[in-house]
């Protein structure tokens, strides 16, 4: 029977090459590698003929409340390593014996995949199903919610500028003490420095009385009233008269 236009018959050259492309792709396996940090990761073929398979049945399966539990990153591969996580907050899209658990039974049931294996980071031995429940203990807890300083959970933008306003409040309030402190010292200082400069003022008040009096250039008048003064004062000017009208003896 001739092939229709329409469609394929089973009898026809390209059916049966589609039988035999079919035939020649075996599933291929998957391994989970749990880290002790509760990252899992899901190492999935890549480049192959079933990876394209693989992937799609792991995105639409191995979900949590329609969420993808494993997420790439050209770092770390499919792991349940969050979108927002970041260093100083990391997060996952669901617990690690919840990520096995899950990936498990939903990569066994795909018909792409030959294998699940479970393994430790670092360690060759495979770990069965049953051993996840076990594995709890051995996981490290994530740091605590409310150790990030910087988040600012379940708060508004006035709120937190409300908030950031009154952080420079309480700074200015500290600069303005501060300041007050610095000119309580500074004047206390110009007080000392007035004071021992006073009383190093009375202590020597004639030195001072002279200087400012040469200081000055004046001349004080000399009030004569003794006798004695005054005739040695105008004594030089009568001795010279004297010597000019004296009389030679004859």
């Amino acid at each position: 029977m001739a092939s229709s236009p329409f469609g394929c018959n089973n009898n026809s050259l390209f059916a049966k090459k589609m039988k035999t492309e079919n035939k020649t792709n075996p599933p291929e396996p998957v391994e989970l590698i749990a880290d002790k940090s509760q990252i899992i990761t899901a190492v999935i073929p890549f480049g192959t003929k079933q990876a394209a398979n693989i992937r799609a049945h792991m995105h639409s399966k191995i979900v949590f409340e329609g969420k993808r539990m494993f997420i790439y990153r050209q770092v770390n591969g499919w792991t349940n390593i969050a979108l927002e996580s970041t260093e100083a907050k990391p997060l996952l899209t669901v617990p690690p014996c919840m990520a096995l658990k899950v990936a498990y039974r939903e990569f066994n049931d795909c018909a792409a995949v030959s294998d699940v294996t479970i393994k430790w980071k670092g360690s060759t031995a495979p770990l069965t199903y049953e051993d996840i429940d076990g594995m709890e203990s051995e996981f490290t807890p994530l740091p605590a919610d409310g150790e990030d300083d910087t988040a600012v959970p379940n708060k508004s933008d006035g709120e937190a500028i409300y908030e950031l306003v009154e952080k420079l409040d309480d700074k200015i309030n500290v600069l303005e003490i501060k300041l007050i402190h610095i000119a309580t010292v500074v004047e206390n200082v110009f007080k000392v420095l007035d004071g021992k400069y006073a009383n190093a003022h009375a202590a020597r008040p004639d030195q001072d009385d002279t200087n400012n009096h040469e200081a000055s250039g004046s001349t004080d008048i000399v009030d004569v009233t003794d006798d004695k003064t005054a005739d040695k004062i105008e004594e030089p000017a009568t001795r010279n008269l004297g010597r000019k009208g004296r009389a030679r003896r004859p």
